[in-house]
């Protein structure tokens, strides 16, 4: 019983560091595709800007 309850704990243990690496994983993604919308973001006020001046 008890080597069944450590199984539990174990793999319990490795889905817990899973959803981590996971969680990591899109974060990383949302905060590099905000950077990426910021960049799009100033040049297209640039461009606007240059138009504006025309």
């Amino acid at each position: 019983k008890i080597k069944a309850f450590k199984r539990q704990v174990e793999e319990a243990e490795e889905q817990a560091s899973s959803n981590m690496a996971k969680y990591r994983k899109a974060q990383h993604e949302y905060e590099d595709s905000l950077e990426r919308a910021e960049i799009a973001e100033g040049s297209l006020n640039k461009l606007r800007s240059k138009a504006s001046k025309m």
